[in-house]
């Protein structure tokens, strides 16, 4: 059940926070929601947190049961009048702002930046990792010479046939 009682930033002080926004109406909200499940499960190794908030505090009943199908165990807050949306200037239907140990702004991640041909889970994962220190490299992210110098890409060769660059590199 999403938490009836107004979100306190003051009481995350002594961790880092990563505060999660949220429209169910999203069409990448499940994908970022099963991101930060995966945070959440390693967020006391890495001294953080999580606190998420729902922007639809009209439609609780549904975020409830949204939060129930979708396995989030974080406190999810409701957003009563957009309060906390329009205070920390939130643009789109997803994204999250980090914090220090002293309740600090330190950056923040919304879903609107986010391109939409990119993986966000992959994005939103690399750029908490600069913030929260739990050692995330992409994927196509050269690592000692080990990996590819650029993205991982499919494409059509003027034959016809098709060129996969995991092929040419053997990542």
């Amino acid at each position: 059940m999403p938490s009836t009682t107004a979100f306190d930033l003051a009481s995350y002080n002594g961790k880092k926070l990563l505060l999660f926004f949220y429209a169910l109406d999203d069409p990448r909200c499940k994908e970022a929601v099963q991101l930060m499940n995966e945070l959440y499960a390693i967020r006391q190794e890495y001294n953080f947190d999580i606190a998420g908030i729902s922007i639809n505090p009209d439609r609780a009943g549904e975020v409830q049961r949204y939060n129930q199908s979708n396995g989030i165990s974080f406190p999810v807050y409701l957003d009563y009048n957009r309060l906390l949306y329009s205070r920390f200037r939130m643009t789109g239907g997803i994204g999250f702002y980090l914090f220090n140990k002293q309740g600090k702004w330190l950056a923040t991640k919304l879903g609107s930046y986010t391109p939409q041909e990119a993986n966000l889970a992959d994005n939103w994962r690399a750029f908490a990792s600069g913030y929260l220190k739990f050692g995330y490299f992409p994927a196509d992210e050269p690592l000692l010479g080990i990996k590819p110098p650029l993205p991982l890409f499919k494409g059509k060769t003027l034959s016809g046939s098709i060129l996969d660059i995991k092929e040419l590199y053997q990542v």
